[in-house]
């Protein structure tokens, strides 16, 4: 292109032959009249800084140097940003800002190493020639330092152990301790500065595991921590996982700690199999015995399990005397006849032939004295059953060797005999029987037949309200029955030695005068007549107990109309029998058949 009069515009191919010729006041000029056209020709503007860089123009190369820097700014222009701040670094390395420049260059490209060796040299010379502000800035963006990678906060916590304060160390382990891949140096760095600086532990427990892993000495340091975080929440899986990475001699401590809030079978089972490996026989035994006496809620059936696999190691009676109450807590039927087998070998090698042979009593259900002083010999057992690892089967066994058979006796009934209920009245109650039913229907023969020496006796089921019963016909024949059969239509027989005391003892009889005495007559009594025509010429009197009066002596026969009842509610049930000086008139048994009507025999 022409410019005004004739001159040729300077292209940025001009200008770079002007700088290799050294002409570099010429080459300004014409990176100049680049930029007034192009204000965006970075090439010109670089140039141009350059150009005055070796004309030794510090200031004008730093000013056109910034004002470039700016342009990259926002743009995709990372990595021409960092090779200009790289050339000021070059040509002026006095100027530091450029140096921090170049340090958040590289962080925005994650170059975090880079980063990090630029503030670090930073923070040194500025500690050694004593600029404590200085220092305590740089520090803070050491800090501030973001990175995933293990090795570049492993590099910061050395930093910071140099110059920083322990506040600083903490916090940069606990950044290392937060990231998902950790080497193991590092890991071991990041615990052992969050251990010396306080840091919270539940940061790094998880990564306590592989920690122990690698630093088998550091565990007992590490006990407390990992109880603590037990004690809160009983995890199997982080357990097992501690378990296998460190010694188990390390790991007594936390064993012995975590069994008194948690008796747990795992626990105990490694502290049996450290007691063994360390051929502590006075240990083994201890924890055979401690685990014996957990509670019967607690100990269960991975209790005898657990304790089941060092049977071969349980030499001694001590110890088989308590895998016994052990098994015997858990209910493990399948493993219990191989234990008082191995016991009673033991008493058996000791000498003590009694307990063998209680044992072996025990074993094969035999009655003998009390077994080990606890459980009575007379019980079931067998030589042998399945053996089964599953406690849902054990606990279905309905007996196990102890239970004694339960007995099939049968208790004896208890007969409660209700209290006689006291009368005070009497009354005629015509709802409790059915008339018709006594006619038509005859009662069963064995209930028909009134036994007058039972009747007396009888008097304590009467209905109550004093009830008085009469039913049968007369006009039945009776059928032939043997002697001393009872009839079957309820008719009172009598004989010679009849007693009428024992049925009438509280019944008074009024004799009649000779106009008064009826006659008897055979008519038939029919069910619909009532119970008024039944009863009507019978008189119930209610009377308290009078003093006896005397009674005139009849012969002959006496109606019902001569009969009055006297019912002392006071005296007690059954026949009263009276004496020959009784002055009250008795009835024979003739003149009972005429009131009765019945027919001649």
């Amino acid at each position: 292109m022409m410019l005004f009069f004739g001159r040729k515009e300077k292209t940025f191919q001009d200008a770079m032959s002007l700088y290799s010729k050294k002409n570099y006041k010429q080459t300004v000029k014409a990176c100049g009249e680049i930029l007034m056209t192009q204000p965006e020709n970075f090439e010109a503007m670089n140039l141009m800084g350059d150009a005055y860089c070796q004309m030794g123009n510090k200031e004008k190369c730093l000013e056109v140097y910034d004002s470039l820097l700016k342009k990259f700014e926002g743009g995709n222009y990372l990595e021409k940003s960092i090779a200009l701040v790289k050339k000021v670094i070059r040509n002026y390395p006095d100027k530091e800002s450029y140096q921090e420049k170049l340090a958040d260059l590289y962080g925005q490209k994650a170059l975090v190493t880079e980063q990090i060796a630029i503030l670090s040299g930073l923070l040194e010379d500025k500690s050694r020639r004593g600029f404590v502000q200085e220092t305590d800035r740089i520090m803070r963006r050491l800090t501030s330092v973001k990175s995933a990678n293990s090795s570049d906060i492993a590099s910061l916590i050395e930093i910071m152990r140099r110059f920083g304060s322990s506040n600083e160390v903490r916090i940069m382990a606990e950044k290392g301790l937060g990231l998902k891949s950790i080497a193991p140096a590092d890991l071991t760095l990041f615990i052992n500065c969050a251990v010396e600086t306080g840091a919270d532990s539940e940061l790094y427990i998880k990564h306590l595991p592989d920690y122990i892993r690698n630093n088998p000495d550091s565990t007992a340091s590490l006990t407390d921590v990992i109880a603590e975080h037990l004690e809160k929440n009983f995890d199997k899986a982080y357990f097992a996982e501690i378990v296998k990475s460190a010694e188990l001699d390390s790991l007594v401590p936390l064993f012995v700690r975590l069994k008194r809030k948690y008796p747990k079978p795992e626990i105990y089972a490694y502290l049996l199999e450290n007691a063994i490996a360390e051929g502590h026989t006075d240990s083994f035994e201890h924890i055979l015995a401690e685990i014996a006496s957990v509670s019967d809620a607690v100990l269960d059936y991975s209790f005898a399990k657990a304790c089941f696999k060092f049977i071969d190691e349980m030499k001694t009676i001590d110890a088989l005397e308590s895998m016994r109450s052990i098994v015997e807590k858990a209910q493990a039927m399948d493993m219990k006849h191989q234990v008082l087998d191995l016991l009673r070998e033991a008493y058996a090698r000791a000498g003590d032939a009694k307990q063998a042979q209680m044992i072996d009593d025990e074993l094969h259900g035999r009655k003998s004295g009390l077994i080990g002083g606890e459980k009575e010999a007379g019980t079931l057992a067998v030589d042998s059953f399945d053996h089964t690892d599953d406690p849902e089967v054990n606990s279905l066994l309905e007996y196990s060797l102890m239970d004694p058979i339960p007995s099939k006796k049968k208790p004896e009934p208890v007969i409660e005999i209700p209290a006689e209920p006291e009368i005070d009245d009497f009354s005629i109650v015509t709802s409790e029987f059915d008339l018709d039913s006594f006619v038509n229907e005859p009662a069963a023969e064995e209930e028909s037949g009134l036994d007058l020496d039972k009747f007396a006796a009888s008097e304590s089921h009467a209905e109550p309200e004093g009830l008085i019963e009469r039913y049968g016909e007369a006009v039945f024949e009776e059928p032939a029955k043997e002697e001393d059969e009872p009839s079957p239509f309820g008719l009172i027989e009598v004989d010679d030695d009849f007693d009428e005391s024992e049925i009438f003892g509280d019944i008074e009889i009024k004799p009649q005068t000779k106009d008064d005495e009826p006659s008897v007559t055979h008519e038939q009594y029919k069910p619909d007549n009532g119970l008024d025509d039944l009863f009507d010429d019978l008189e119930i009197v209610v009377e308290k107990a009078e003093p006896e009066k005397q009674q005139e002596e009849e012969a002959g026969a006496l109606s019902l109309d001569d009969l009055t009842f006297d019912f002392d509610s006071k005296k007690p049930a059954g026949p009263e029998k009276k004496t020959k000086d009784s002055t009250n008139p008795s009835i024979t048994s003739g003149a009972l058949d005429e009131l009765l009507g019945g027919d001649d025999k």
